[in-house]
């Protein structure tokens, strides 16, 4: 039948993505209402052809998904596979995730490089396009993050839709948005690699990848002496 809940995802993004892009943080020249009713109008026509071009699989979907186990599930369901919070250290070390039941979110660890890079002194022209990604990488965290999200918690209690589990698909999409970013911080090293600020542009990089570097060591170590230390009480705790 295909993956009809990754596709839902994207779309649901992707409703996202435009409502950030058209109302929040829009082109100074491309804003008012008639421009929202002509992208509005647009996207529901494309959204209506989808519909019906796919219209036969959806059907069989449908009703392959009525004779499923996801038929009268119950709340808890739709929070089984949340990424806990613990796997966003998986940025810094891969292989914490054979922890976090196999979330990852290792990007390389040049790409935080050119993460930070994108929040240094960026160009005004491109302030808009850092915030949009900012907000859909911190909404896709947020919606990956399953029961322990607030976020998450209200949208399924408001929509009573619990037929998807597995949250943590939404990781995706984090990954997506750090690509953007880390590609936007590739854009304004490339831009002020000739210029005067240059130096002064790298030091500052260099200090707060610094300072990431030690959080996440540090952050290491403390596990490292907490399990060490202190594994009775953790025994205590799960008992």
């Amino acid at each position: 039948a295909g993956y009809m809940q990754f596709g839902i995802l994207c779309l649901f993004m992707f409703l996202i993505y435009t409502f950030l892009r058209v109302v929040i943080f829009p082109d100074p020249e491309k804003k008012g209402f008639t421009f929202w009713l002509r992208i509005g109008s647009g996207l529901a026509l494309s959204f209506l052809f989808t519909v019906l071009f796919a219209l036969p699989q959806i059907w069989l979907t449908y009703q392959l998904a009525m004779l499923s186990n996801r038929v009268g599930v119950v709340e808890e369901y739709a929070y089984v596979g949340s990424m806990f919070p613990g796997a966003i250290s998986t940025i810094f070390f891969p292989h914490w995730n054979n922890i976090f039941r196999g979330n990852n979110l290792y990007m390389g660890i040049f790409s935080l490089f050119l993460v930070i890079a994108a929040f240094s002194q960026p160009d005004v022209s491109l302030k808009n396009v850092l915030k949009l990604w900012f907000w859909m990488g911190a909404i896709a965290l947020l919606m990956a993050l399953g029961q322990w999200s607030p976020l998450y918690v209200a949208f399924v209690k408001l929509t009573h839709f619990y037929s998807f589990r597995t949250p943590a698909k939404f990781l995706i999409f984090i990954c997506m948005s750090l690509a953007f970013l880390g590609g936007l911080g590739f854009q304004q090293l490339w831009e002020v690699a000739k210029g005067e600020k240059r130096s002064l542009l790298l030091a500052q990089i260099g200090k707060w990848f610094l300072v990431v570097c030690l959080f996440f060591i540090g952050l290491a170590g403390l596990l490292f002496s907490f399990f060490k230390f202190g594994k009775g009480q953790i025994f205590k705790v799960g008992d």
